[in-house]
């Protein structure tokens, strides 16, 4: 698809999802040996951390709002995701075969036509990927569970409609040899996932599998050395506390036509990302980004946030309606700015934030950047506050902004 095209469709997703045809830079080149069902790798200290990106201040110390303590109180929890698991605060990074299969069904069933009513669109495969189907029980077998997803399933939204999202939640529970018992899960899509299996698991997960693994071998030092410090400037920046639980992002060959898409979570549930180790624009550098603009949909953009308060305080005064989508924009500015901050810290001196890189601001917010980079930007260097920034920022926009852009 065209990014003009994504572009144009751009605020229907959580995510990165205009992120196309980014050249594969890694940040680091890892031997990726088959780890345990359950990898755990260390979290690098705040110390380290701090010493390797130096401080960069969010708000000033004269700020009407005082800076939000660093993270929430933990909910008791009532789910947790099972399966290839490695912990990396504030992240679970998770490969898991369901997970991947699911998505990898529902991309398969868009070719067939079927998903335009959920306003999807196929991606283009993997060139690496094995040959499909070999023989007649297997391609009945894959056929079937095609049918049923073009038939049922690729009309609903994966992220805005409860029914898919607590698909995902089911299938990130369960172990990659589990049986599809979920109240979650209907008979006919278990049947169906279960008819799949065998076919996927020979023909594809495979490879899908050693991407996902190399694309968390990739991501996971960035967010060990760098995590810490991000942290700290997204939650001072958005005057929220950082989410208690760890952050589960399913690590998945196709996410949707986005790239990356996440849950916000609840009292139960953590919050949740399914983010595509495939698209080139969540490869390399930009997938510090993408974990933590992602991340920051768990806490941002919930219509009671500090920074969402403040641009409907704003413009209720004037009399205007809100900025569409401007918390959304905001998102992709800051996330943007302190990834590039802090990767040069650590010698990456020409990171490109994702935004600018592929033309949002031109194509979708194209009111958005000027006002953000006179209003905002002086706000994350530390040299006003979060209210005055909004302020200037709504002021500057006047009731104009995005073009028709859902989220």
């Amino acid at each position: 698809m065209s990014v003009d095209r994504l572009c144009r469709r751009a605020g229907r997703a959580a995510g990165l999802g205009i992120l196309l045809m980014a050249p594969l830079r890694t940040a680091a080149v890892m031997a990726l040996p088959a780890p345990p069902a359950t990898a755990a790798v260390p979290a690098a200290s705040a110390a380290s951390a701090t010493a390797a990106a130096p401080a960069v201040p969010v708000a000033s110390a004269a700020s009407a709002t005082a800076a939000a303590p660093a993270t929430a109180a933990v909910p008791a929890a009532s789910w947790k995701a099972t399966g290839s698991i490695w912990s990396v605060p504030p992240f679970e990074f998770r490969d898991g075969f369901w997970t991947n299969l699911h998505h990898f069904l529902y991309q398969e069933a868009l070719a067939m036509g079927k998903g335009q009513a959920s306003g999807e669109t196929r991606q283009a495969p993997n060139p690496t990927e094995p040959p499909g189907p070999r023989g007649e029980d297997e391609r009945t077998a894959w056929s079937e569970a095609l049918r049923f997803y073009a038939g049922s399933v690729v009309q609903h939204d994966l992220l805005f409609e409860r029914e898919m999202i607590d698909i995902d939640y089911a299938l990130a529970g369960l172990a990659d040899d589990a049986s599809l018992r979920s109240p979650a899960l209907k008979p006919e899509l278990a049947a169906a996932l279960v008819r799949a299996a065998p076919v996927y698991r020979a023909r594809w997960w495979p490879a899908h599998d050693r991407a996902n693994r190399f694309w968390i071998a990739v991501a996971t030092p960035m967010v060990q050395q760098l995590g810490p410090r991000m942290i700290e400037q997204l939650a001072a920046a958005y005057h929220e506390p950082w989410p208690a639980r760890p952050i589960l992002v399913d690590v998945a060959v196709y996410a949707n036509w986005a790239g990356a898409y996440t849950t916000p979570g609840d009292e139960a549930r953590p919050g949740h990302t399914i983010v595509s180790s495939a698209n080139p624009g969540n490869q390399g550098f930009a997938a510090l980004e993408t974990v933590f603009h992602e991340a920051s949909h768990v806490f941002v953009d919930q219509a009671n946030d500090a920074v969402t308060h403040a641009i409907e305080k704003e413009s209720r005064a004037r009399r205007q309606e809100p900025p569409p989508k401007l918390t959304h924009a905001i998102i992709f500015y800051t996330a943007g700015e302190l990834a590039r901050r802090n990767l040069a810290a650590v010698g990456v001196a020409d990171y490109v934030p994702s935004a600018e890189r592929y033309g949002l601001w031109t194509r979708v917010w194209p009111t958005f950047k000027p006002a953000l980079e006179e209003f905002w930007q002086p706000y994350l260097d530390g040299k006003t506050t979060l209210d005055t920034a909004v302020a200037r920022v709504v002021a500057s926009l006047g009731g104009a902004g995005a073009k028709a852009v859902p989220r």
